[in-house]
């Protein structure tokens, strides 16, 4: 049960995923009247203590994400990202796709909290302006919380 928006065909984490005792997948994803895609992903895990180890070995990078998404080949870490809107029990990572953006410019959050991993992911053409990124991820932090 691999992420759909993964690049590239399947591989051993859906074998990781479901040793490591993931329970649970939820998605969802809209289009704004702009033309901006977004979709949430959440895996929920056995325990918290797994949830955050898988957060740790296959999505939290220090300076860029480790896996990367269909259409954005490399990221870097978001530092428009606010930290003060990071809430006492969930931790995100925020990363955004440098330049030259492919046909849309895809802005990444990876969440943890307690047994679950979310994803959020928006993309436009033309670039995935900040400030709707960082409300999405603000609100879907605000409902794990």
């Amino acid at each position: 049960m691999s992420l759909l928006c993964l690049r590239g065909p399947p591989d051993p984490r859906s074998a990781l995923f479901r040793d490591r005792g993931l329970r649970h997948i939820a998605a969802r994803g809209w289009t704004t009247p702009d033309g901006t895609r977004t979709r949430i992903y959440l895996l929920q895990f056995d325990t918290g203590l797994v949830a955050g180890e898988v957060q740790q070995e296959e999505f939290a990078g220090y300076d860029h994400a480790p896996r990367t998404l269909r259409g954005a080949p490399s990221t870097e870490l978001d530092g428009q990202f606010p930290d003060s809107w990071q809430l006492p029990d969930v931790t995100h990572y925020a990363y955004d796709e440098p330049r030259p953006y492919g046909a849309e410019q895809v802005r990444q959050a990876y969440l943890l909290a307690g047994d679950v991993i979310g994803l959020v992911v928006q993309s436009r053409k033309g670039g995935a302006r900040a400030v709707p990124f960082q409300q999405t991820v603000a609100l879907q932090e605000e409902l794990l919380g």
